[in-house]
């Protein structure tokens, strides 16, 4: 399993949404801040495109997919699109804003707070909250 999360994210959303989805194949690439973008932009699309296909998937993993969105360096709507297609505008907007509200600073500040806000983020690991008991 990758260090990063992004990296165990994107292949475990793409493996519960198509059980048959296999890791591309990749020349070997020595520079691994090269071959992690080449992973992460080839696996996104492939991940874009089955969320687009599958909106109730999309709906029911949106915590994830905003899990994906947040970890990912890169400015791109290849997975909001199909987010805001699933569950609409309004609830992506509040998504987002909660995982503002709650991001690492606000985390720090209300830890040792009795009523400490949930994060929609959830732990780093890579698999989606839909596979976690």
């Amino acid at each position: 399993m990758p260090d990063d999360p992004l990296e165990a994210l994107i292949p475990s959303l793409l493996r519960a949404v198509d059980p048959q989805w296999r890791p591309p194949n990749f020349p070997p690439i020595e520079d691994e801040t090269h071959r992690r973008h080449e992973w992460i932009e080839a696996t996104r699309l492939q991940l874009s495109d089955a969320l687009a296909a599958n909106p109730h998937f999309t709906a029911r993993a949106a915590e994830d997919v905003v899990r994906a969105v947040l970890l990912d360096a890169n400015f791109t709507n290849q997975l909001v699109h199909p987010l805001i297609q699933a569950t609409g505008r309004r609830d992506v907007l509040l998504r987002l804003i909660e995982a503002l509200e709650s991001g690492p600073m606000e985390r720090r500040r209300t830890s040792s707070a009795p009523q400490a806000r949930s994060t929609i983020c959830g732990p780093a690991s890579g698999e989606p909250a839909s596979s976690r008991s």
